[in-house]
């Protein structure tokens, strides 16, 4: 029964990023994270993106976003060889990539999403004070 109710709240969410824009909304109440769960959460993020990107040729724009979470995202980007810009005209440039996330914490877990015009992916996490363990698989949705 949790796994069919977690797959629901992954799968309801990623579904609303079916619209014509990636953009993910803005969560104003986003999860406070120790930076271990941070990291955690950002790299396994970043791993499954360079599945999608190839990381060496290609530039990732993430638009003026200074959150923690931002921060430990490009981190984790630039580690799996990518180059991040917050420029916004870096995202005119043929191998820029304009990436979005969301972070929603939900009954002490965390859904993770990231959206590129391509590709929306999420996963949902159990967060620590020392990290973050993926709680379920990539929910993964291919826009058209």
């Amino acid at each position: 029964m949790r796994r069919t109710v977690i797959s629901l709240l992954v799968a309801i969410p990623v579904a609303g990023c079916q619209a014509s824009t990636h953009d993910l909304p803005k969560t104003p109440d986003m999860p406070l994270l120790s930076s271990g769960a941070a990291e955690a959460i950002a790299g396994d993020l970043a791993a499954r993106l360079a599945q999608e990107e190839t990381p060496a040729a290609t530039t990732i724009f993430i638009a003026g976003d200074r959150s923690q979470f931002a921060m430990t995202l490009e981190r984790a980007l630039s580690d799996w060889g990518y180059a991040v810009s917050n420029d916004p005209g870096s995202d005119k440039r043929s191998n820029a990539v304009s990436l979005s996330y969301s972070l929603t914490g939900l009954e002490g877990q965390i859904l993770a999403r990231l959206s590129t015009p391509e590709t929306s992916f999420g996963r949902i996490y159990t967060a620590s004070d020392t990290g973050a363990e993926p709680d379920g698989p990539f929910t993964v949705l291919q826009h058209d």
